[in-house]
């Protein structure tokens, strides 16, 4: 089945990389066995958006292909090709409880250098073991305060563990902005040759608004087309997220608008993050696209 969606279709090369894709003809099944909570590692992708009367046959489409297989995905995510549904059948899925989620996809085929850069800090992929556990504890920190210490720290690092098996494949990196030996800043960037996705943007607290995240932004964009990661550089967001203006001082546009459904699992409200996560430096704006990723 032919993916339309730039921003679905750049979390796809994650999916590939990272979990299980089969694909049915008219949808395709995303399983990531090794993180059966990741909402957006663990749903169905339908070649339609959804239609009044859809809700019954989508989750029995879930549960047959996801749920059945491993038992702790007891969620529902959705995604498809095209545009939002329409309002009734919004409002068909809402009153089953679920979540219509919205994320803007934005490319530059020209990287440029944000108005301010920061020239104070370091740039440079993460490599060493030392290097990942900092991305991890500034991850970590960098949470909402209603996720317990202990559950977000494995669920990032299920996360990087795949991040650096795609790194040491040369696909890409993740990239970190140092002060000294401290990591105040971080994403990853990885592409087919095509195009390459950004992921997880993040500041910490007390260094935002000095041009780090723009400037890891840039940066990380130049190493990705020099090293033929990707023409394209494509990197998802908030539609109502700040992020936008920093991205679009390096020469980001807008895409295109995509969608999905997801409802939360009765059983569990561990994280489900995406993957995506679209990037923000903003923690809270962050961390709703994670659960989309």
């Amino acid at each position: 089945m032919e993916i339309i969606s730039l921003g679905y279709r750049t979390d796809f090369l994650f999916h590939r990389a990272n979990g299980v894709v089969a694909d049915r003809g008219d949808y395709l099944v995303v399983r990531t066995p090794d993180n059966p909570t990741f909402y957006w590692g663990n749903f169905v992708y339908f070649a339609m958006p959804p239609g009044p009367g859809d809700v019954l046959g989508w989750e029995e489409v879930f549960l047959a292909e996801i749920e059945r297989l491993q038992s702790e995905s007891c969620h529902r995510a959705f995604g498809w090709n095209g545009a939002r549904p329409d309002p009734v059948t919004i409002a068909e899925f809402t009153a089953s409880g679920y979540e219509l989620i919205a994320s803007l996809t934005m490319t530059t085929d020209d990287i440029r250098p944000p108005p301010r850069p920061n020239a104070v800090v370091t740039m440079r992929p993460l490599v060493s073991d030392a290097d990942y556990a900092r991305a991890v504890a500034l991850h970590v920190e960098c949470r909402e305060s209603q996720y317990s210490e202990a559950e977000y720290r494995e669920y990032v690092e299920c996360n990087f563990a795949a991040y650096r098996r795609l790194a040491d494949q040369g696909n890409g990196a993740r990239f970190g902005a140092f002060l000294g030996e401290h990591l105040v800043g971080e994403l990853g960037l990885f592409g087919d040759g095509d195009v390459a996705r950004y992921q997880n943007v993040v500041t910490h607290p007390d260094a935002r608004r000095q041009g780090i995240a723009g400037t890891l932004v840039w940066r990380s964009g130049r190493v990705a087309v020099e090293s033929g990661w990707g023409r394209t550089l494509v990197i998802v967001a908030d539609p109502d997220a700040d992020a936008q203006r920093i991205y679009a001082a390096s020469g980001f546009v807008p895409a295109e608008l995509h969608y999905g459904l997801q409802r939360h699992s009765a059983k569990t409200q561990r994280l489900m993050p995406v993957a995506t996560a679209p990037a923000s430096p903003a923690t809270a704006a962050t961390f709703r696209a994670r659960r989309r990723r």
